[in-house]
């Protein structure tokens, strides 16, 4: 599987692992303060790893395949709504745990 990340994808996987990460810190400084921690939340990392990040991988390996007769077009669009999406979702999770 070999994939080159360019461009607006390149930033749009930045913001989603950086995301990530900062959800991850949050629930830690939460968990941190209550008293509460548990190995939950490396779980829930590495779950939103295989939820989030990987099949963004496979949509990015797919663009330069001949599956897309258009050019590539149309999975670059699904890159992007699938990445502002899971952006989306974890904005939402991260103010909900402020």
């Amino acid at each position: 599987m070999s994939f080159v990340l360019t461009g607006w994808m390149m930033y749009t996987m930045w913001a989603v692992l950086g995301l990530m990460t900062l959800d991850l810190l949050m629930g830690v400084y939460k968990s941190m303060k209550s008293n509460s921690c548990s190995l939950g939340q490396l779980s829930d990392f590495l779950g939103g790893v295989m939820t989030y990040v990987f099949p963004l991988l496979i949509l990015a390996s797919l663009n330069k395949t001949d599956i897309d007769p258009t050019g590539g077009w149309i999975l670059l669009v699904l890159f992007y709504l699938t990445g502002i999406g899971v952006i989306w979702k974890l904005l939402l999770g991260i103010k909900s745990k402020l």
